[in-house]
């Protein structure tokens, strides 16, 4: 049965909405303020909820902000209740993040309606969120045992051809041969991790209370943990010369580590699908809502359905091209941006190059 929490300093309204909800078989709880529902929400975890507007304590516009902040509540529906309706007060309250607006005095079935449809359309996209990740699922369970295979038959060939014949073999040959090992060895590393990590991500998706843990991190000279990620990953391919970083000094509301994560898979793959030689452009600005990393390159680009491709980030063009690699980087990359209110925008021309741009939340 489905959860409302109903915010209201009118004792009749409140108690008439309330016997109305429970009559339809809704799980109920009564606040007199936005203070005490903001209390309330935190434990009752609501499905919906319906607040007036105008409160003592803290109002309705107060009690819709405190809860955009808690990862755990920043999604649920939130209906303003008012007796005014001027177009003001419906533009302050859609500007915050409300829903829907339920006009004093009301009827039974305006209430019943605009709750039903509420609670419909946060199934809806619950449904398909959760497809989307059973899309993601499956093409990185498809194409893992692939990825991983690839660098491990290079370990186990070259490891047993040094094995087997070391006393026969060119002392430059055994070099080259150990730089494959360990490169191949990296790589191997690097998928373990990144399937690790999707699998933590997945665990906040599944288990909201755990994100709420480190929700509240902030990062000092974010901006700085940027470029210390991106020349590290340039450097690995011979690029720190290509690169071109313009950006803005920052603190950002998201662990460290998660944000070199974001900059380290952006940058290896404008690395990947350019050429050497080419510049590659990141940008981090500040803006009213919030902190934009954009990664841009100047190499091969995507067609419009090798764009439609990354919806559940597969590779593109992995038939036609050497480069290796099962697309979770930047699957993780859009996971990290939306667990932390963020986005991640895409932009590509055949080549022409490639633009990521992320929001992340600025502290």
């Amino acid at each position: 049965m489905k959860k409302v929490l109903i915010v209201e300093d009118e004792t009749p309204v409140r108690e008439n909405i309330n016997e109305i909800l429970e009559l339809e078989g809704f799980i109920t709880r009564q606040a007199t303020n936005g203070k005490e529902g903001l209390q309330l929400a935190s434990v009752f975890l609501p499905d919906l909820i319906i607040s007036d507007v105008m409160m003592p304590e803290l109002d309705g516009y107060g009690l819709l902000t405190e809860l955009r902040k808690n990862p755990e509540l920043s999604t649920v529906p939130f209906l303003f209740l008012t007796a005014k309706a001027d177009m003001t007060d419906l533009r302050k309250g859609m500007l915050l993040g409300a829903d829907d607006y339920l006009t004093k005095p009301f009827t039974i079935d305006g209430l019943l309606q605009a709750v039903q449809a509420r609670l419909a359309k946060q199934d809806e996209l619950k449904r398909k969120a959760e497809q989307k990740l059973n899309d993601l699922r499956t093409s990185i369970s498809t194409s893992l045992p692939h990825e991983l295979r690839t660098p491990l038959n290079s370990v186990l060939g070259f490891s047993e051809i040094l094995s087997t014949g070391y006393d026969s073999i060119e002392r430059n040959e055994i070099g080259e041969m150990s730089k494959y090992i360990y490169e191949s060895g990296k790589r191997l590393e690097h998928l373990i991790e990144n399937f690790i990590l999707f699998s933590l991500l997945q665990s906040y998706y599944r288990l909201p209370e755990n994100l709420a843990i480190i929700s509240s991190k902030v990062t000092i000279a974010a901006d700085e943990r940027i470029k210390e990620a991106i020349l590290s990953v340039a450097s690995k391919y011979g690029r720190a010369d290509d690169m071109k970083l313009n950006l803005q000094a920052a603190s950002i509301k998201m662990p460290e580590d998660f944000i070199a994560k974001i900059a380290q898979e952006l940058t290896d793959n404008a690395c990947k699908f350019s050429n050497s030689g080419t510049e590659i452009t990141v940008n981090g600005f500040k803006t009213p809502s919030g902190y934009l990393v954009s990664v841009s390159d100047k190499g091969r680009g995507m067609s419009e359905a090798q764009l439609e491709q990354l919806g559940v980030f597969s590779q593109p063009g992995r038939n036609f091209y050497e480069q290796q690699g099962s697309g979770l980087g930047l699957a993780i990359c859009k996971m990290i941006t939306e667990l932390f209110s963020g986005n991640t925008t895409i932009e590509s021309k055949t080549e022409e190059g490639t633009m990521v741009l992320v929001k992340l939340p600025a502290a």
